[in-house]
């Protein structure tokens, strides 16, 4: 067993070498911090308690049933996922009983227009207007928009390339051009950041797995650097290197909810919602449903229709295909005879 030697393990033993095989699995942070806080919360309701690991699990799944599926979801991950803890102790559980997998119902997503994502784009600062003009521009994700290098931003093809997103899938979506100039505002920015580091001798940026072994020092090179780079230096996770990182996601959520206070815009808005807001103005501008997978980087076609609830909007303006066909085509006589029949 790689992450326990004994059943009878410690706790906090067990929580910490999770965590540290979390971080060796290259999962987000906020997947580790939320995943290891449900495996401590386990622990604390086991304590005590009889009966086998899947019986406890069921028993400890079920003291959330009055929260939504997706906290139920997302605790049964933690726990015995493919990602999970029992998982990670390479000790396969016995098949749990079926209410303990919820299905998410297929809640229509929120999401934001044009109007009310430049209404909040006016209360936030340079760099979190430009993040959020690109999470709503582009259809990025909030961790794929944090990690974007400059080398992945083309500003001749009007493109952004997402490297090693979720699933760890490659994919290009759009640039929208109303970003390129302040973009290109932003380079002699960060530039002067990168210089700084160069002359201070201090590590390169955090590379993706495998690259600072085949091409040694490319973390200092400038395609590399973060579009959104911190002001000042932290401990990297993986590696415990000090070094210059990206922005964290939780800042600008903070910042983000202040700005659509601020701008009066009446719902829950969140780094996702501006994801939701890129794809139904893409439909409702015309675009089709297999070049919208393709942007969002979608592996089921199924995920990508959950955005067809911007369909009845376009009722609203197209109106009923009859009532747009040309004037020429006559309505049927027995349609408008005060005789008709009921059938």
């Amino acid at each position: 067993m790689e992450i326990l030697e004994s059943i009878k393990m410690k706790a906090d033993e067990a929580l910490a070498k999770y965590e540290a095989w979390l971080v060796r699995e290259r999962k987000a942070p906020l997947t580790i911090e939320s995943y290891v806080g449900w495996v401590d919360r386990f622990f604390k309701f086991s304590r005590g308690r009889l009966g086998g690991v899947e019986e406890r699990i069921s028993d400890f799944l079920s003291s959330y049933q009055k929260h939504s599926e997706a906290t139920v979801l997302q605790a049964l991950n933690a726990l015995a996922g493919k990602s999970g803890f029992y998982a990670a102790m390479e000790r396969p559980l016995a098949v749990l009983p079926p209410w303990v997998n919820p299905t998410r119902p297929a809640n229509i997503p929120a999401w934001v227009t044009v109007a009310e994502t430049e209404a909040i784009l006016i209360h936030l600062v340079e760099t979190w207007a430009m993040l959020a003009g690109l999470l709503f521009g582009s259809g990025l994700r909030i961790g794929e928009c944090v990690s974007l290098r400059w080398r992945d931003i083309d500003f001749e093809r009007l493109t952004v390339t997402i490297r090693r997103g979720k699933g760890k899938k490659d994919r290009v979506t759009v640039l929208s051009r109303r970003l390129v100039e302040p973009l290109k505002a932003r380079v002699a920015r960060c530039k002067a950041l990168w210089e700084e580091d160069r002359v201070r001798r201090r590590p390169g940026v955090a590379m993706p797995e495998g690259m600072d072994r085949k091409f040694s020092g490319c973390g200092e090179d400038w395609a590399f650097f973060w579009v959104f780079p911190a002001a000042g230096e932290s401990v990297d996770p993986v590696s415990g290197i000090l070094r210059r990182h990206h922005v964290h996601e939780k800042s600008f959520g903070k910042a983000l909810r202040v700005a659509v206070k601020r701008a009066g815009v009446p719902k829950r808005v969140t780094a996702h919602t501006f994801r939701h807001g890129f794809a139904t103005c893409y439909l409702l501008a015309g675009g089709n449903m297999r070049e919208l997978q393709r942007l969002m980087g979608h592996r089921h076609m199924e995920t990508t229709e959950i955005y067809l609830h911007c369909l009845p909007v376009q009722m609203d303006r197209i109106g009923s295909p009859w009532d747009v066909a040309p004037v020429a085509v006559a309505v049927p006589e027995n349609i408008i005879s005060p005789n008709f029949k009921i059938a």
